[in-house]
């Protein structure tokens, strides 16, 4: 909305959380429980996803703190973007070659792909991610990992 930023941050003696800050100033309230860091605040501000090490991405509520599983988003799934009306999100498998981008129904968890990134020239290419991309799911960019070559030297065999 302009007036306001998530951030990750965490208080003494507490794990990282989520907080919601009024950029006109005041005290930066939480939005994710203890130990869940935010990743992306929802296109109309109401939700961000986030994720606690190892597990899978939830929906938290900016207005409330309320957290939502998210049916068929598994534990290896990164979220890219939100879809425009906050109904989706745009999803790929961190790891794979290629990335497959889905788009995921937040109510029922149908995905439905939408995008195959694979780099042009895929030799070598161990991972692809992180990926971003436009909230109407039109334009992406992306890095990826790619290993060529792995020299070994050995000495002292007999």
């Amino acid at each position: 909305d302009g007036q306001h930023v998530i951030i990750n941050g965490n208080e003494p003696g507490h794990s990282v959380r989520g907080y919601l800050v009024d950029l006109a100033g005041g005290k930066p309230r939480p939005v994710t429980p203890e130990g869940v860091a935010s990743l992306l605040i929802s296109s109309d501000g109401h939700y961000v996803t986030a994720q606690s090490p190892g597990s899978a991405v939830v929906v938290c509520s900016v207005d409330n703190g309320a957290t939502q599983k998210i049916p068929g988003m598994d534990v290896g799934d990164t979220a890219a973007q939100w879809s425009q009306d906050s109904s989706a999100l745009y999803v790929y498998r961190s790891g794979t070659v290629p990335a497959v981008i889905a788009r995921l129904d937040l109510h029922t968890g149908q995905r439905t792909a939408v995008k195959e990134i694979r780099p042009s020239e895929a030799a070598g290419v161990i991972s692809i991610g992180p990926i971003t991309m436009s909230r109407d799911g039109s334009r992406f960019a992306y890095s990826y990992y790619q290993n060529l070559s792995v020299l070994y030297v050995v000495s002292g065999l007999q």
